[in-house]
């Protein structure tokens, strides 16, 4: 899991922006979702999470993403 989230970790700095924020984001165009659930312990965290509200995850960093997680949803992960 930790080569993982390196990995996702790679791909936010691509794309410009914070773990945080691109997960914010990811999960909030899953289909059925219609709050994510976020955390912070201080309030200069929640400015990560609130960028997520304008920043676009296209279908292909959809997919990339996917590629990257599915595993966890369906695979021996979740034994």
């Amino acid at each position: 899991m930790f080569a993982t989230v390196e990995k996702l970790k790679a791909i936010a700095v691509r794309e410009g922006v914070s773990l945080v924020t691109l997960s914010v984001a990811w999960v909030m165009r899953q289909g059925g979702i219609t709050s994510p659930i976020i955390g912070a312990s201080r309030a200069e965290q929640l400015s990560d999470s609130i960028a997520a509200m304008n920043y676009v995850v296209t279908d292909e960093l959809d997919a990339e993403l996917r590629g990257l997680t599915d595993q966890y949803l369906t695979g021996p992960a979740l034994v």
